[in-house]
């Protein structure tokens, strides 16, 4: 029994776009996965980066507990901002307590593999 042209047609275009579909998930399935890592990996070495230089701004532990404890007892208005330049409300000046010269520089490196 042989089949009409126009199911073999609509046969071959349906194997064609199922192939094509899958081929294009499979491409951005993993491009999103390794976007993803890079992402992963970015944000676990900027977390380590501000724990470097949390370490090394600091003499003691109980300095970190005390910063920790005061970050803690904030209210909602005083929590930082991501896109401003003070960690804290200042109302709009800068913090005259700290400037860009005397902020701690890191020193400790780590070798990655």
């Amino acid at each position: 029994m042989r089949l009409s042209l126009s199911l073999r047609l609509a046969l071959m275009f349906a194997v064609l776009s199922l192939v094509t579909a899958s081929a294009i998930g499979f491409y951005l399935y993993h491009s999103l996965e390794k976007e993803l890592v890079w992402r992963d990996d970015q944000t676990l070495s900027g977390r380590l980066d501000r724990m470097e230089s949390l370490l090394n701004s600091t003499t003691s532990i109980d300095v970190l507990r005390q910063q920790r404890r005061s970050r803690l007892a904030l209210s909602p208005g005083q929590l930082p901002y991501p896109h401003s330049s003070t960690a804290f409300d200042t109302g709009g000046r800068q913090n005259p307590d700290r400037t860009q010269s005397d902020r701690p520089k890191p020193t400790v490196s780590f070798a990655y593999a």
